[in-house]
């Protein structure tokens, strides 16, 4: 800019409007250079960066907790020179390297599955690296991995009452579900020596049970999905003899 205002002279300084023309014209000439950058020109840009600089961060980090698993998905930036993404957990104490392949420099999504966790919190690291070990900023998430505490605090529904029918059928009636994560209820029983297994929706009041006796028994279990987990969780089976 300094280059022209020296070019200008004295008779365009005192034109205002002359003055504008040409900033205006250098303005839309660096907007039209600008506009003609395509994907492989920002690849370019980061094949040249000097070597002490960071590879593009994992981005859009997000962790979704399982039974003693968890899933991590990620964005991997344009950054050609990325060829995986490390994950650390326990402070650094554990790892995993998930190699990254794509037929063109763009912005790809990645997910990895990480098994045989405890139960507990935990919060992982996740940085990208090159084929010659340089490395990005790390990005950061938590997440509550679900285990077999959690699961011994969970409460099947309950049933109310147990009626038996004139003819012998046995009828359940359920008291309202008390958790949101609820997803079902399955009673199951032995019948003359074949395993039964009904669902009972949230939505039911009643369960009719057919081909039962007076005396035996019957087990509930409800089955857990909590907000954002992975996996469906089952409480412990809860028994009931029949009247």
């Amino acid at each position: 800019m300094m280059n022209l205002y020296k070019s200008l002279s004295p008779r365009q300084w005192k034109c205002p409007g002359m003055l504008n023309g040409w900033i205006t014209a250098l303005m839309l000439g660096c907007i039209l250079s600008s506009c003609h950058k395509s994907m492989y020109d920002v690849s370019e840009e980061f094949y040249y960066r000097p070597e002490g600089i960071y590879l593009g961060v994992a981005d859009s980090v997000k962790a979704v907790p399982g039974y003693n698993r968890v899933k991590l998905t990620w964005q991997v930036k344009a950054d050609p020179r990325i060829t995986q993404t490390l994950i650390y957990w326990n402070q650094r104490k554990d790892s995993a390297v998930v190699p990254i392949t794509r037929a063109q420099n763009e912005r790809i999504p990645a997910e990895y599955i990480l098994g045989n966790l405890k139960e507990g919190d935990y919060i992982f690291e996740l940085l990208t690296q090159n084929g010659t070990g340089l490395r990005s900023l790390p990005k950061q998430v938590s997440a509550s991995v679900y285990g077999d505490i959690y699961i011994s605090n969970l409460r099947n529904r309950v049933i109310a009452s147990i009626t038996k029918q004139p003819n012998g059928n046995m009828l359940i009636a359920w008291n309202p579900i008390a958790s949101a994560s609820i997803l079902y209820t399955t009673v199951t029983y032995d019948s003359g020596g074949v395993l039964q297994a009904v669902r009972v929706e949230n939505a039911d009041t009643q369960t009719l049970l057919q081909g039962l006796q007076s005396g035996s028994n019957i087990q509930v279990t409800t089955s857990f999905l909590p907000a954002g987990a992975l996996d469906t969780l089952t409480a412990s089976a809860q028994t009931y003899k029949l009247p």
